[in-house]
């Protein structure tokens, strides 16, 4: 089996140039999801599902008001949006916007170092919605927003220590990369 039995609807083109670069066959992809999220974990990466009753804690952030923000957002920037066809995908994307909140209990970093919790997406735009939400709800300005892009994570680093970032294992950083892109697609 070749790659061109892949699903490429539900892909993105860098993904599926990167497995037909090293020539993965479809077997090699599932292998490498499925390895993926251990192999993320082994660097020491956590991922956490935090369930909650909104009646238990006080940094609870409105969801439709989040869900909202990301739907205008997507209807700003693409002409093509379908909302129905994406509701699920952004009632889970608002659903973890609003769980970095809590996790962060009301906590406003000032700062990437001292956010604790940060969701990273691949979405630019809903990274934007998600900062909109950010300041608009009085969030202290400068204050860092719960969702972020991997350009932005890997900017981050680059920037506070290119030398060492130079000197990961390519593999590594690759796997966190891969990790963040794989993730849109399974949701």
């Amino acid at each position: 089996h070749t790659l061109m039995f892949y699903i490429f609807s539900k892909s993105s083109l860098d993904r599926v140039l990167y497995f037909r670069s090293v020539n993965a066959t479809k077997d090699d992809v599932e292998e490498f999801r499925l390895m993926l999220k251990s192999n993320i974990e082994k660097l020491g990466i956590q991922f956490i599902d935090a369930h909650y009753e909104i009646r238990a804690y006080n940094s609870v952030e409105d969801e439709k008001q989040i869900y909202n923000k990301i739907v205008n957002k997507y209807k700003e920037t693409n002409c093509t949006f379908n909302e129905a066809a994406q509701h699920y995908t952004i009632e889970r994307d608002a659903c973890s916007i609003a769980k970095t909140y809590l996790l962060r209990d009301s906590r406003n970093p000032m700062n990437l170092a001292d956010a604790g919790y940060i969701f990273v997406t691949a979405n630019q735009t809903l990274a934007m919605a998600a900062s909109e939400y950010h300041r608009d709800t009085r969030k202290p300005e400068k204050s860092m927003p719960s969702t972020v892009t991997d350009t932005f994570i890997g900017t981050y680093l680059w920037l506070s220590d290119p030398v060492k970032i130079s000197e990961m294992n390519e593999k590594q950083i690759l796997y966190v990369l891969l990790w963040l892109r794989l993730r849109l697609l399974v949701q």
